[in-house]
C-alpha cells in the first residue's frame, strides 16, 4: 500500500515539474518570436554544453535516427544550442552536413531556454504549432526513448 502511495506521488510530481517546464518553454519561444511550423511534430533541442553524457546521448540519437531529422520531411527537427565551435559539432556528428537535416545551427542561443534544464537535451511536443509538453533527457530519465517509439 505504501509503495502505491510513493507511486501516485512521484507521478504527481513528474507531472507537474513537466507542464512547468512545457508553460516556460512556450513562454519563451513566445517571448522570442520563435514560430513553429504547425507541421512540426518533435524538436530536440542539444545544447553544445552541460551533462556531457546526456549530450553525447542526444548527438548519437540524432546520429541513430538521422532519417527523421532528414530535409525530406517537415515532423522532426533538431536544434544544436549554446555552440562554441561549429568545427567540434561537426566532428561530433560524424561529417554529416546540416545542410541536409531539419536542423538548425543557433548561433544566437535563441533556443537555449533560460531554466536550470539547459544543460540537458530538451525534446518539444508539438500540436499546430504549439508546445504541447516538453521533456529532458538526464540521468534520471529516459525521454529520448520515449521519442523514439513516436519517430
Amino acid at each position: 500500500m505504501k509503495c502505491l502511495y510513493f507511486f501516485t506521488i512521484v507521478i504527481m510530481l513528474t507531472s507537474c515539474q513537466s507542464d512547468a517546464l512545457t508553460q516556460k518553454a512556450q513562454l519563451h519561444f513566445d517571448e522570442k518570436g520563435i514560430v513553429f511550423p504547425e507541421e512540426l511534430k518533435h524538436c530536440v533541442i542539444i545544447p553544445g554544453g552541460g551533462c556531457a553524457g546526456c549530450i553525447a546521448a542526444g548527438l548519437e540519437f540524432f546520429l541513430s535516427n538521422e532519417r527523421s531529422f532528414s530535409n525530406e520531411q517537415e515532423e522532426n527537427m533538431i536544434v544544436f544550442t549554446k555552440i562554441n565551435s561549429i568545427k567540434l559539432l561537426k566532428r561530433n556528428i560524424k561529417g554529416k552536413k546540416i545542410e541536409d537535416y531539419n536542423a538548425i545551427i543557433d548561433s544566437t542561443n535563441l533556443y537555449s531556454l533560460n531554466i536550470k534544464e539547459n544543460t540537458y537535451p530538451i525534446i518539444l511536443y508539438f500540436n499546430n504549432g504549439r508546445i504541447i509538453l516538453a521533456d529532458v533527457q538526464s540521468p534520471q530519465t529516459m525521454a529520448l526513448e520515449k521519442l523514439k517509439k513516436e519517430l
